[in-house]
């Protein structure tokens, strides 16, 4: 009779030790692959006082340059609205104006007097 308790014991205890080691699984379906992604860059809300500039450049990208209220310069494809390349600004740096010409950009920011 105390084998039979030991027997339920140990059973009960790889039982309790498969349960702890087989965690659940989390996948997504194959035809959501690339769908839905969990993180999906953002260069915040476009500031309205500078206009966006369609541009087309010497390497065959084209979009709309924009700058938003987080400080960041970036190039929209006009298809999707996917970005195509940014750059992030100091965050003390105000973008008082932006030009695109040829395969370059000037931008003029204004930062605070101390």
């Amino acid at each position: 009779m105390r084998l039979s308790h030991i027997s339920s014991a140990l059973s009960l205890l790889l039982l309790v030790a498969l349960a702890c080691i087989l965690s659940p699984v989390q996948a997504v379906q194959q035809t959501l692959a690339g769908k839905i992604d969990w993180h999906k860059p953002h260069i915040g809300i476009p500031r309205h006082d500078l206009d966006s500039t369609f541009v087309t450049l010497p390497k065959g990208n084209e979009g709309y340059v924009t700058v938003t209220e987080r400080n960041v310069v970036a190039l929209l494809n006009p298809d999707d609205g996917e970005i195509v390349w940014r750059q992030m600004l100091e965050p003390e740096d105000r973008v008082v104006e932006f030009q695109v010409a040829g395969d370059g950009m000037w931008l003029v920011a204004q930062r605070p007097r101390e």
